[in-house]
C-alpha cells in the first residue's frame, strides 16, 4: 500500500472515525476520577512518610541509647581500672617512701667529715622530688595513663638506688679510711 491508497481509505471511512468520539460527560467524569485518585493517594503518601520518619527516629534513638550504655559501661570499667591502679600505686608509694626515709636517716646518721658534701647529697635527692611532683600532677590530669604510673614507680626505684649507692660509697670510704691495727 502506498500513501495515496491510505489517504483514499481514510477519506472513505472518515465519518466512521468521527462517530466514536466520547460524549462531553466523559471528560467530566474522567476529571472527577483523577481528582478522587489523587486525593486518596496523597494521604497514603503522607502515612508512608510518617512511617519512614518514625522508623528512622526509632533507629536514631536506639543508636544513641546503645552508645550511652556502652560509654557508661566503658567508663565504669575505666574507673575500676583507675581505682585498682590507684590503690596499687598507693601501696607501692608507701613501700618506697618507707625505704627512702630509712635510707635518708641512715645517710644523716653517717659521719661525713665534709658537711657541704652531705648537704649537696641531700639537696640532690630532694631535687629529684620536683620531677615526682610534676608526675603526680600529670597523673591527676590523666588518671588512666599507665605510663605515668610506671614513671612514678621508676622515680622511686631510681631514688632508692641513688640513696643505696650514696650509703655504700660513704660506708666504703669510711671503712677504708680507718687506721688498721
Amino acid at each position: 500500500m502506498n500513501w495515496e491508497d491510505l489517504e483514499k481509505l481514510a477519506s472513505k471511512y472518515r465519518d466512521r472515525f468521527d462517530e466514536d468520539e466520547p460524549s462531553t460527560d466523559h471528560l467530566t467524569s474522567f476529571d472527577a476520577k483523577l481528582k478522587h485518585r489523587f486525593k486518596r493517594s496523597f494521604p497514603l503518601k503522607r502515612q508512608i512518610w510518617f512511617r519512614v520518619v518514625a522508623s528512622v527516629g526509632i533507629l536514631v534513638i536506639g543508636a544513641c541509647l546503645s552508645y550511652l550504655i556502652y560509654d557508661n559501661t566503658r567508663h565504669l570499667k575505666t574507673n575500676n581500672n583507675i581505682s585498682q591502679t590507684t590503690s596499687e600505686l598507693q601501696e607501692t608509694e608507701i613501700y618506697y617512701t618507707k625505704q627512702i626515709n630509712k635510707g635518708l636517716k641512715q645517710i644523716q646518721s653517717l659521719k661525713i667529715s665534709d658537711q657541704k658534701q652531705k648537704t649537696a647529697i641531700l639537696s640532690d635527692l630532694n631535687s629529684m622530688d620536683k620531677n615526682y611532683d610534676q608526675l603526680k600532677s600529670d597523673l591527676k590530669n590523666n588518671p588512666d595513663d599507665e605510663r605515668l604510673v610506671h614513671a612514678i614507680i621508676n622515680h622511686y626505684q631510681v631514688k632508692l638506688e641513688a640513696i643505696d649507692q650514696v650509703i655504700n660509697s660513704i660506708s666504703f670510704s669510711q671503712t677504708n679510711l680507718k687506721p688498721q691495727s
